[in-house]
């Protein structure tokens, strides 16, 4: 973070952090899970393979017709 010592941004810097509400105490979730199954590296790919598909499928249609 550029401006850590920023008021109010400390959810973008200590994103992995995780503070209990009833005793206060704060750990870090490393191996959280998305829905239970998904970790967070396989969430991020997904997620890349996701917006590269939908980049490249009109450009892979749209070549094909062409070359038809």
């Amino acid at each position: 973070m550029l401006f850590p010592w920023k008021h109010g941004l400390e959810e973008i810097y200590k994103a992995h952090l995780v503070i209990c509400p009833s005793c206060g105490n704060e750990f870090s979730t490393s191996e959280y899970r998305y829905f239970g199954v998904v970790k967070v590296k396989q969430m991020q790919i997904g997620l890349i393979l996701f917006f590269l598909s939908m980049i490249f499928a009109p450009l892979v249609v749209i070549y094909w017709r062409i070359m038809k």
